[in-house]
């Protein structure tokens, strides 16, 4: 079992804005989020989890569309559990941060970036590679932060995400035959 190294905070460590973190997640789930307190389901710290310890949490058990609160707190119980497996005793707000408290979901968030960069590599929290998110009428392509093996086409509109395999086959055809009347806007962020 690996075992993780625990973030601290202090007056002197650097704190990150609300559009800094934000920023972050977005880039290594290859989401949009626009608040903090979208971070109350709870789904985003396992999946972010996952992308440090691969396999502690069992992706399948967490619970991702939902919008009742149970699940959100089932999710940070999950979260929880696998801070536990690494060593990490924290002690969480789960019934504050499940029903969408700022403070409590804006302290989570930034304590998780700081153990997130004390847990990974170098490389790992420098790598970029591209990620495709398609909406209704466009199609733009970020550099994400996840592994290659990771990265799909997620539409915002209907929450389905495509495998790898889809996602080079739909890179392909947008860089060959790609024009403006047959194809929508590529724009890159």
């Amino acid at each position: 079992m690996q075992k993780a190294v625990n973030a601290w905070t202090s007056h002197n460590s650097k704190n990150y804005s609300r559009f800094e973190l934000i920023n972050w997640v977005n880039n290594k789930l290859c989401i949009n989020l626009v608040n903090v307190e979208e971070m109350k389901t709870g789904s985003k710290y396992c999946e972010m989890f996952d992308l440090l310890f691969r396999g502690i949490i069992n992706l399948n058990k967490v619970k991702n569309n939902s919008t009742f609160e149970r699940h959100y707190i089932s999710n940070f119980k999950i979260f929880q559990n696998a801070l536990r497996k690494v060593g990490i005793v924290k002690e969480l707000a789960i019934v504050k941060l499940a029903a969408g408290s700022y403070r409590e979901n804006y302290e989570l968030l930034q304590w998780f970036r700081k153990f997130y960069e004390a847990n990974s590599s170098q490389d790992e929290v420098e790598k970029k590679v591209p990620c495709l998110i398609v909406d209704d009428n466009s199609v733009s392509l970020i550099q994400s932060s996840q592994p290659l093996k990771d990265v799909s086409v997620k539409s915002k509109s209907s929450k389905s995400s495509l495998n790898k395999a889809t996602l080079f086959e739909t890179i392909e055809p947008l860089h060959t035959t790609c024009d403006e009347k047959s194809y929508p806007q590529v724009s890159h962020i």
